[in-house]
């Protein structure tokens, strides 16, 4: 009996303890750090394997390499994994781990105007109000397209830089912007006479995902399983909005007091988790 009753005991213990079964070890192939932005998704990927138990080295590319270039490195496996936005073309080519990395933060949009337009914008409430505007936009970016078929008026250019002194010329009324990013834009180019309106936020489904090489499913599954445990714990959260490059941003852009037009992103995958409230960032919410 008390053979028994220590096998049962044993058994217990074993079964209160964190199974890991989609740890990885080894070393990972990531994209280059450059940016404030890698470092950040490349702290919030450490953060998802983490939870998972995984013990991994990560060897980051010396150089930094387009989209392109980075598909073509994850479809021969001298790249693991890497990070960008929803795309038709990306998410056939390899496996997108279809959980948002900002939260949606990308399709969400403040308006950098030209000083002395304020005004101007203080009675745009709805879709059809915003519609009297024209947006400044790259020719070829992907949410170019997202504005167009709202119906919104965009006026286009190749080269993205071309942008600034378009608007602070009056070619178009306004710039759209993820959240995080106007002021240091505007900061960067004290010689504009530029600004951020303080009344809309547009909304649409876009999101930033983690690839993985189709075949790849163990690092897929631990990507994933991590990414969920630490958004249902709040630690992902706490990570991703306490951060330098999005904390200060998000209390000046005070998203939850702006009027929030919402559009559809026709372009995205019907597999796009858009019914997964924990997955995306909610402007009504209270962050800080």
């Amino acid at each position: 009996m008390k053979l028994i009753a220590t096998f049962v005991l044993l058994i217990t213990l074993l079964g209160s303890l964190p199974v890991f079964s989609q740890s990885i070890t080894g070393q990972l192939n990531i994209p280059n750090l450059d940016t404030e932005k890698d470092m950040l998704i490349h702290q919030l990927l450490d953060l998802a394997l983490s939870k998972t138990g995984s013990n991994v080295e990560y060897i980051a590319q010396p150089n930094q390499l387009s989209a392109g270039r980075l598909v073509e490195r994850v479809e021969s496996n001298k790249v693991d994994v890497f990070w960008a936005g929803m795309s038709p073309e990306v998410e056939e080519a390899l496996a997108p781990i279809r959980i948002p990395i900002f939260k949606g933060l990308l399709g969400h949009r403040i308006f950098v105007i030209r000083r002395g337009d304020e005004h101007r914008f203080k009675s745009v409430k709805t879709l059809s109000d915003l519609q009297h505007f024209s947006a400044g936009q790259g020719r070829f970016w992907g949410d170019t397209d997202i504005l167009q078929k709202a119906g919104l008026p965009v006026t286009t250019t190749v080269k993205g830089a071309n942008l600034w002194p378009m608007l602070d010329g009056g070619r178009f009324d306004y710039f759209p912007l993820a959240v995080h990013e106007p002021w240091s834009e505007i900061d960067a180019r004290p010689d504009l006479d530029l600004t951020v309106d303080s009344n809309v936020l547009l909304a649409y489904p876009f999101a930033m995902y983690f690839y993985v090489n189709k075949n790849n499913t163990e690092l897929y599954k631990a990507i994933e399983t991590g990414m969920n445990i630490a958004i249902e714990d709040g630690s992902y959260d706490k990570m991703l909005f306490n951060s330098s490059m999005l904390k200060d941003a998000l209390v000046r852009a005070k998203v939850a007091d702006r009027a929030v037009i919402r559009i559809a992103n026709p372009t995205m995958h019907p597999d796009t988790p858009v019914d997964v409230a924990k997955y995306w960032f909610d402007p009504t919410a209270k962050l800080f």
